[in-house]
């Protein structure tokens, strides 16, 4: 969840920004602010979009394949290959694009990695973990100020640290973490009451 914070909050408070600032076709469409209210927009409809259908993918991967973390694999991919041709965008309609198929790849990432929560995580141990999926939007503040550092590197270069920073922290639990079974699908523990009968 750090990974896909990072994906984002750079890019919306640090690097739109600056590509916008430097584009000379944005006078032409009102000015920085429309241009970035514009991006915005079509970054909130899609990834409305996005994360409806990547829950409905990831509920068919979970019947068909009893594991959803091949969308974070697919998510993952994506996300890194838009926030670079975000980076590379030299137009405001490329950057429209770009931001549209972001925004996509990104709710492939974000909506598995949600219900992983629901899942795999034990009842008793479900608000501890919320608590510290809570730090990822602090994180990904954290990872503006590390960018500000390195304004010299300009936004291709920020871009390309960020989603290699997205994929430091996201690929291990993709490769790394073991399949258990699902959480759902658990034996009730030992002493529990057994639901009532069905009624004939």
């Amino acid at each position: 969840m750090f990974g896909a914070f990072i994906a984002f909050v750079p890019l919306s408070a640090l690097i739109l920004p600056q590509k916008i600032a430097a584009m000379a076709d944005i006078a032409e469409r009102g000015g920085p602010v429309r241009a970035l209210s514009w991006l915005l927009i079509t970054g909130g409809v899609m990834a409305g979009i996005g994360n409806i259908v990547a829950g409905h993918i990831g509920d068919w991967l979970l019947r068909w394949h009893g594991d959803r973390r091949p969308l974070v694999v697919i998510g993952l991919a994506l996300t890194m290959t838009t926030l670079i041709a975000l980076g590379i965008a030299q137009s405001f309609a490329g950057l429209v694009l770009a931001m549209a198929a972001f925004q996509l790849a990104l709710n492939l990432l974000l909506s598995p990695l949600a219900t992983l929560l629901v899942d795999y995580v034990p009842d008793q141990r479900k608000g501890s973990m919320a608590g510290w999926l809570g730090l990822a939007l602090p994180v990904g503040s954290l990872a503006v100020t590390a960018l500000v550092s390195l304004r010299m590197v300009g936004p291709v270069g920020q871009v390309t640290l960020t989603a290699l920073a997205v994929f430091v922290l996201v690929a291990p639990l993709a490769i790394l973490w073991p399949v258990p079974v699902h959480i759902n699908d658990h034996a009730p523990p030992e002493g529990a009451a057994n639901p009532a009968p069905a009624l004939p």
